[in-house]
């Protein structure tokens, strides 16, 4: 973990979110936070059930599954950007082939949830919500903007046509 990394994002994201952003590489540390979202290597999972109190977001964001299969099992919610890309990889991937959760268990998708008058904000006060944004590559191309505009400010890399 590149805790460095993880801290200048922390200090970037603050002004946007009232709560303390607090970054940890123990997650017996994450029992008490409204949001978790998890960036890492792990191959195994390493945040279970009896880590995560009702009324807990939680975001895996790493390749592999970083959440336990009972703590997707009692989640209350599911949030997805593609439905089917979200169960074919990640966190979902082997509960899906194996029967255990299916497409209808997904809440809403994100472009439901920003569409005007299409699905209202829920309560998540004391709901256990998992999103799982890995399906459109979204923020892939998201970050790799910013990563542009910084070379660009920075006069760093190199141009050159793909086209040919």
């Amino acid at each position: 973990v590149d805790v460095v990394v993880a801290e200048k994002f922390a200090e970037e994201m603050q002004k946007n979110v009232t709560n303390p952003i607090k970054i940890t590489t123990n997650p017996k540390e994450a029992t008490d936070h409204e949001v978790l979202i998890t960036v890492t290597h792990a191959q195994e999972p390493f945040l279970t059930r009896s880590m995560v109190k009702p009324g807990t977001i939680i975001m895996p964001m790493g390749s592999f599954q970083e959440i336990s299969d009972d703590l997707i099992l009692a989640m209350d919610k599911l949030y997805v950007d593609h439905i089917e890309q979200s169960f074919h990889r990640g966190a979902l991937k082997d509960l899906y082939e194996c029967g255990e959760i299916d497409f209808d268990m997904v809440t809403a998708t994100f472009d439901e949830l920003v569409a005007v008058d299409s699905t209202p904000l829920p309560d998540m006060d004391k709901d256990i919500t998992i999103t799982i944004p890995i399906g459109t590559g979204a923020l892939d191309v998201t970050l790799a903007g910013i990563v542009y505009e910084r070379a660009i400010e920075k006069n760093i890399g190199t141009d050159f046509d793909i086209t040919q």
